[in-house]
């Protein structure tokens, strides 16, 4: 006799009987007191996969993963004794964070939801094992296995949720840290601060010993999304033919840009770029050589700004240089 296993309907979490509940109850205890060897088996299983060889070098890393696997486990577990076929609250272990932030770090966090899926695969055929040890009625096993597939599934699921959660807030984090640090560099800069220009440069990604091109971009219109700013820098650095770019939010709605200036930007095709994103204007100051033309460069666009805000100008894109204006009324 073949058995089948399906689950319930999506969104319908199963009624199971109370017999089926002690069952899971029973195995919930098997899982707690299982042998050392049967959760290491899964504490190793994502730790197999041969992406996860960044951590085998780091014996922290490898430390915390898998305290990380067998807590989630654990957790799991004990809700089920506690609360046997109910919903288990989603559940990331600290070290389950800590190894997040670092792969993160390295760029590498897909790591992190193909080793959770390699456990679970290894940890449902140890929860079977239990399970054909506990019931031999094909009834009471196939209600069983249906409960604890979803019941182990959701799980899973909510905790991986909240993860991809917390290393979105991670990177948001990360990239505010870096413009924040960015912005400050470029500021002592723009002010004639003493800098270091090797150094700085470095630090920017891009060279300031060449020569630049630089804009102010920025949108009036409320709830002005980054990206459509960031749109509009790209569109500047294609129609400079630049080949490094730095990029600096001024704040929520001003991107300060600086491209190399190996050509004359090409104003016409710009202003059709800048026609698709609604609201974005454009700032050019003059091309500026090294530091000091950096500096001037960012100077001017500023200035050239302040102008279309004084006399209300509806221009989308400014030149200082020439004082070409497209896009509006010319002034």
């Amino acid at each position: 006799m073949q058995l089948s296993f399906p689950g319930p309907p999506s969104g319908q979490w199963p009624t199971p009987t109370p017999r089926v509940r002690e069952l899971l109850r029973q195995g919930a205890e098997h899982v707690l007191n299982a042998p050392a060897d049967w959760l290491e088996a899964i504490d190793l299983a994502g730790l197999s996969l041969k992406s996860m060889i960044i951590l085998a070098d780091d014996p922290v890393l490898m430390s915390a993963s898998r305290r990380a696997a067998r807590f989630s486990v654990i957790h799991w577990a004990r809700a089920n004794i506690e609360n046997p076929g109910e919903p288990v609250p989603p559940y990331l272990p600290a070290d389950e964070l800590s190894v997040a932030r670092e792969l993160l770090r390295r760029g590498k966090t897909e790591l992190l939801f193909n080793a959770s899926r390699a456990a679970q695969g290894t940890a449902w055929q140890q929860w079977m094992t239990i399970a054909f040890e506990l019931t031999a009625d094909p009834q009471e096993l196939r209600s069983l296995l249906a409960l604890s597939a979803r019941s182990i599934g959701d799980y899973i699921d909510a905790s991986m949720e909240i993860l991809a959660e917390f290393l979105r807030s991670e990177r948001e984090a990360r990239l505010r840290d870096s413009h924040v640090e960015r912005r400050e560099l470029v500021t002592r800069i723009v002010e004639g601060g003493e800098v270091n220009v090797h150094q700085a440069s470095r630090q920017l990604g891009y060279t300031l010993e060449q020569a630049h091109h630089a804009a102010v971009i920025w949108s009036e219109e409320a709830d002005t999304q980054l990206a459509t700013l960031e749109q509009a820098a790209k569109a500047l650095v294609r129609c400079a033919g630049g080949r490094h770019a730095l990029t600096v939010i001024a704040n929520a709605a001003t991107l300060w840009v600086w491209t190399t200036a190996d050509k004359p930007v090409d104003l016409q095709p710009l202003l059709m770029a800048l026609k698709s994103l609604p609201g974005v204007r454009l700032a050019m100051g003059s091309t500026g050589q090294g530091a000091e033309g950096f500096r001037r460069a960012h100077l001017d666009a500023l200035t050239t700004q302040r102008v279309l805000g004084r006399l209300h100008s509806d221009a989308r894109v400014v030149n200082f240089d020439n004082h070409h204006i497209a896009g509006g009324h010319a002034l």
